[in-house]
């Protein structure tokens, strides 16, 4: 095979112009080489594929000699040093433009090779998309109907509402921000309003609400305009109180429940509010990755009264249908999920920004699924998710429970990928404030394009409209405009998840390999799985009611049924504090508990769980929660410490045990015989003159005169120094051994101490390799030593760190400034004043003495003697 230089030239790749190094069989045809690079182009994740994209190349230049596609490659590019341009373009469109579509649920993405693929004209509009992909599940294609749940046009109709309009026609505002005039029959309220029920139909209002802004009304006639207001058309529930949007508490099953199908790109969850767009339209072909588009369906169950997502902690936990994963599950299943879930979130809140990335990435290895990753990531930072999101997270959740239950915690190295990766947009209109869906670009800000045509000449407000409202726009990024368009402007800041930055900037040692992060075997451990719950400040592990005087909100504990809930902390103010304790329940919400009345109704059931096994779902107690409760009994160790304890015993064998164990460990003992082959005599002299005091042990052998003593001295001097060399290391191999033992335990238990023994492994091995070799290569190493003795430089250490008797003794330099000397720091005589024996100030003669003096010590003086 030969190396080819290739550099891609694209529009796509934002003004860059990527050099790749490709290795190719000269033999194969050209084409075959053009899908090559677009299959390496596609993992550097630029927006180009072989469906999308059309490729030509070039010899020296992009506008160089054609090379054709059905020639052979070595027979065109003879030489690897020639150089190849590939301009590329977008491919004309045809009537059978396809997107295949890879169709991943949360049960097939550990496999994703497993997924089905469709393929989808990409004329084809989302809702077809939706159906398409329901059918193939064989599910019911329904999606909540969100429309307009986010339009509010109020905000541009007041900037709107100075604007000059004559009695004949008024302006509307609708959608995202379009502006449309319409014409007035007479210049009163309801002619106004029959315009508007002819223009939206004659029940809109029972969807939407229309606000007047900047009426004029007549001076004798209070039903007429003299200037017809500025109308926005609303989403009525952009302007229903927030109190007003949030379930009443209470049991929900009397409610009719439905199930719809909420998809997810890899980035971000699509809006039902586009389902008008057309593939083509939405830009969905730029997240195309090994040919086709990762599209994850995800089933929600639903109420007609959950529009809206709760706002809250107290609402976001609450167990509404949107929680509930595929298999329906009891109340105290989902009791212990959303409260384990609450404080969980809550403890990873507080932590620092490379622990939230290792448990992102913890998580996405156990679900690969990137809407539950982005899901939990909304959470740990305290925001509100959406009701798809929750649906997300519950059913990632489900399946690795299915599975497998994680436990290991992931080694952190530099760097925090999965935060990377998940950063939010703002797509805001800066001039409304609103959410954008058709994208165009204003300087540093983006701008809703209704809007901007209504300004442009020839539209709307081409004439009448506001001067600050007007700028110059631009076609946004394509990243930008397709998450516009896929969550229809139903938010201002997105929470996007890019796999190109996750692939880029991934630092983890198990390189996405979930066998590779664990063992799968140790998962299995229910005792342990309790056990580190109660470890991590004991927030997951349970605390009975009794102990929670002494527990820090929040955590868990039980309610009156013994399912889980989350103790949030005292009430203010209680007249009895042992009555004021507040827990949140995720099945009825905020409580306030009597603990004592608490443990005698659940002390009943929780023996019952401990009878049938399923106690060990609670993670209740733990070491740590163990400590705060009374013993039912002490076990009492004595130790006799008294002079006859250090006499021998009767028993023979413990007597030899005991000298056997007294024997300290030597690193010939522990350095096993392999490594005293390991390691070659250029090795052993590369690791010599690496070690940090070869310059110091040359210097000694060279500071042996040969002339005045006998060369075996310089010999011998140079054998003794690589023998303190070798007890040195000898020592620093005992200390690491015992480290290393001391760690095997921990390892056992936690992931992160198990990398780190296997780097500490690792030392262990090179200091055996370095001690052994000294011996192995003695003669040849002492030798060498001197050699390198004989051929020092005048300027060699021998000639920086020799001391004689006499000279300063060498010591590390001072972090305080050394004391000057008295010459310079002793004030003169001529200018100390003798009372206060400082510099004078303000000298005064005294005649009575002829002595000089500082007027203020006079002063001074002259108080003291009046006292």
């Amino acid at each position: 095979m030969k190396r080819y230089i290739v550099t891609i030239v694209s529009g796509a790749t934002s003004g860059e112009r990527p050099t790749l190094l490709v290795p190719f069989e000269p033999s194969a045809i050209v084409t075959a080489f053009v899908d090559e690079l677009f299959t390496r182009v596609a993992r550097r994740g630029l927006p180009l594929a072989p469906n999308t994209h059309l490729a030509t190349l070039h010899i020296d230049s992009e506008s160089g000699a054609l090379i054709d596609v059905e020639d052979v490659l070595g027979d065109v590019v003879t030489a690897e040093s020639e150089k190849i341009f590939a301009p590329t373009k977008l491919a004309p469109k045809t009537n059978t433009d396809t997107l295949n579509v890879r169709v991943i649920t949360v049960a097939l993405a550990q496999s994703k090779e497993a997924a089905p693929i469709l393929s989808v004209p990409v004329s084809a509009t989302i809702k077809q998309l939706h159906e398409l992909i329901a059918e193939h599940l064989q599910v019911r294609g329904d999606y909540t109907n969100e429309d307009d749940g986010n339009e509010c046009n109020c905000n541009l109709s007041r900037q709107l509402a100075d604007t000059a309009c004559g009695p004949s026609s008024f302006l509307v505002i609708h959608g995202k921000s379009a502006v449309e005039r319409l014409d007035l029959a007479t210049a009163s309220e309801d002619a106004l309003k029959a315009t508007l029920r002819q223009r939206f139909g004659q029940y809109y209002e029972s969807a939407k609400k229309a606000h007047f802004f900047g009426a004029e009304m007549h001076a004798e006639n209070i039903t007429a305009y003299t200037k017809p207001p500025v109308v926005a058309i609303c989403s009525k529930l952009r302007h229903t109180p927030a109190h007003a949007r949030v379930l009443e508490d209470g049991e929900q099953t009397s409610q009719s429940r439905s199930h719809v199908m909420d998809l997810h790109t890899y980035e971000a969850p699509i809006h039902s509010g586009c389902m008008h767009v057309t593939i083509e339209e939405s830009g969905l072909a730029a997240l195309v990755i090994d040919g086709a588009i990762d599209i994850f369906p995800i089933m929600r169950s639903t109420t007609e009264k959950m529009n809206l997502p709760p706002r809250g902690r107290d609402s976001i936990y609450r167990a509404q249908p949107h929680w509930e994963p595929p298999t329906v599950q009891g109340d105290r299943a989902m009791a212990m999920f959303l409260s384990s879930l609450r404080v969980f979130t809550s403890m990873v809140e507080e932590h620092e920004p490379a622990q939230k990335d290792a448990t992102l990435h913890t998580f996405h290895l156990l679900t690969q699924h990137p809407p539950a990753v982005r899901a939990l990531h909304v959470l740990i930072h305290g925001k509100t998710p959406t009701l798809a999101e929750c649906a997300a997270l519950s059913h990632g959740f489900y399946e690795v429970l299915d599975r497998i239950i994680p436990t290991a915690l992931i080694e952190v190295e530099q760097g925090t990928p999965y935060l990377t990766a998940l950063h939010e947009l703002d797509l805001s209109d800066r001039r409304t404030g609103e959410a954008v869906m058709h994208v165009l670009q204003a300087g540093p800000s983006i701008v809703e394009r209704a809007l901007s045509d209504g300004l442009a000449s020839g539209g709307v407000l081409g004439e009448i409209g506001p001067q600050h409202l007007r700028t110059e726009v631009a076609e946004a990024n394509s990243d930008i405009r397709r998450v516009a368009v896929l969550t229809a402007g139903s938010t201002a800041q997105l929470l996007t998840f890019s796999r190109a930055v996750l692939t880029d900037k991934i630092s983890y040692p198990d390189n996405g390999d979930v066998d590779a992060a664990w063992d799968p075997a140790e998962l299995s451990e229910m005792q342990h799985l309790a056990e580190m719950c109660s470890r991590n400040d004991m927030k997951l592990a349970v605390h009975k009611p009794s102990q929670l005087a002494g527990a820090v909100a929040p955590c868990l504990t039980f309610d009156r049924k013994a399912d889980l809930a989350v103790y949030t902390g005292q009430e203010a103010c209680s007249a009895d504090p042992s009555k004021a304790s507040l827990i949140f329940r995720p099945l009825s919400g905020i409580a306030r508990i009597d603990t004592a009345v608490i443990e005698q109704l659940i002390s009943t059931i929780l023996k019952q769980h401990e009878a049938d096994g399923t106690a060990i779902f609670d993670a209740l107690g733990g070491a740590a929660v163990r400590r705060l409760q009374t013993p039912d009994e002490l076990l009492m160790f004595v130790v006799d410490t008294s002079a006859s304890m250090r006499d021998a015993t009767d028993f023979n064998e413990v007597n030899d045990d005991d000298i056997l164990m007294s024997q300290p460990l030597t690193a010939t003992e522990l350095t096993e015989p392999r490594y005293y082959n390991k390691a070659t005599f250029e090795e052993m002299k590369e690791l010599l003159c690496k070690h940090e005091s070869f310059p110091d042990m040359a210097a000694i052998v060279a500071e042996v005169d040969p002339y005045e003593y006998d060369q075996e001295v310089s010999r011998t001097t140079a054998s003794e120094i690589i023998n303190l060399l070798r007890a040195t290391l000898g020592h620093e191999i005992v200390r690491k051994h015992k480290d290393y033992e001391k760690n095997q335990e921990r390892a056992r238990i936690i992931r992160y101490y198990r990398h780190s023994m296997q780097e500490a492994e690792k030392k262990l091995a090179a200091l055996k390799i370095f001690y052994a070799g000294l011996q192995t290569h003695e003669e040849a190493i002492t030798e060498f030593l001197l050699f390198r003795a004989e051929t020092l430089e005048s300027n060699s250490p021998s000639q920086r760190w020799t001391w004689s008797l006499g000279d300063t003794i060498p010591a590390n330099q001072h972090n305080r400034i050394l004391p000057l000397p008295a010459a310079i720091t002793d004030l003169p005589h001529d200018v100390m004043c003798p009372i206060s024996h400082t510099l004078m100030e303000d000298a005064v003669t005294v005649l009575a003495d002829g002595h000089t003096y500082s007027r203020n010590a006079l002063e001074i003086g002259d108080v003291v003697r009046n006292l």
